[in-house]
């Protein structure tokens, strides 16, 4: 009777367990609609844990809002035949760093990690974001116009294979604005806290500011990261412009790459990234991080900072 008793609970637990992994699941997005059936929008909001995304064809999908990723553990895998899918937030550079352009645009990703939730975007080129400025009483945010990640509750999120470029972050004080700082940070990528990067490009992404009266905290053309890990990745060619009639009014934080807190950076390539202004790192900034391996690294005016 025991025996048979043991023999009972392991084929239920076998069938519990065949049960559960046969519940994820092959989502595949048809179409480069924004929304609607068969869209990416669609198989991101109707997938569960342990999902994965698939593209049909190497689609170029235009965004007229940002696509929103909170407490799910999905895969989102754009290789089709030996190419990348592209987010593209419509933003177009014709009218001088402006943000008056003719046209919708958006930031492309916003992914919010909860309860150990694990994230993983592969072979994706996410470019043209531009982030809209937000404004909260007395001071005014705009933060990652390709990338917004935030695992600060306990999610884990993974960037594989991917391109992001061309993303912009535009901040031109009104003269009318009542705001007394604002923050602008991370063009390609912002992370309050977590995010493993491995055999990525961060390239050409750009902060503008402008002002005459306001605090303005600028923060990293590429990225700006805290406690990050990039292997294998190449940032390059981002900019941070800061224009001040007031001397001072301006503080900015690393052209290419800021790395607050604990972090690593990993067999990987940084160059020829720029800063207008003179800062506390005009290439890079290194706060508090690991710098593991710099192996063939070229670097420009390398700081390394220490609190």
């Amino acid at each position: 009777m025991k025996l048979k008793i043991q023999n009972t609970i392991a084929t239920f637990l076998i069938l519990f367990c065949m049960a559960g992994a046969a519940e994820a699941k092959n989502i595949i997005v048809t179409n480069s609609a924004d929304s609607g059936t068969g869209s990416l929008r669609e198989a991101i909001e109707t997938s569960a844990d342990g999902d994965t995304i698939l593209f049909k064809a190497a689609f170029t999908i235009y965004l007229e809002t940002e696509l929103f990723l909170s407490n799910k553990a999905i895969v989102i895998d754009g290789l089709v035949d030996g190419k990348k899918v592209q987010l593209d937030g419509s933003y177009s550079d014709a009218d001088n760093d402006t943000i008056d352009d003719d046209g919708i645009y958006t930031r492309i990703f916003k992914l919010i990690g909860v309860d150990k939730k694990y994230v993983t975007l592969s072979n994706l080129v996410i470019q043209n974001g531009c982030t809209p400025i937000v404004t909260e009483t007395d001071s005014v945010y705009a933060y990652g116009s390709g990338l917004y990640i935030d695992d600060w509750n306990g999610g884990y999120t993974t960037i594989e294979n991917c391109i992001i470029e061309n993303n912009i972050l535009i901040y031109r004080e009104n003269i009318l604005s009542k705001a007394k700082t604002a923050y602008i940070k991370g063009a390609g990528v912002f992370s309050t806290l977590g995010g493993d990067f491995s055999d990525c490009t961060i390239r050409n992404n750009k902060i503008i500011a402008y002002n005459n009266k306001t605090l303005v905290s600028a923060g990293a053309g590429g990225c700006f990261e805290t406690k990050c890990h990039f292997t294998r990745c190449l940032i390059a060619g981002n900019q941070l412009l800061a224009y001040s009639i007031v001397d001072n009014s301006i503080f900015t934080q690393g052209g290419g790459l800021f790395m607050g807190y604990y972090g690593a950076v990993i067999n990987s390539v940084i160059l020829g990234n720029s800063i207008n202004t003179i800062d506390i790192g005009s290439k890079i900034i290194l706060v508090l991080c690991v710098a593991v391996v710099f192996h063939y690294i070229i670097l420009q005016l390398i700081t390394l900072i220490l609190y």
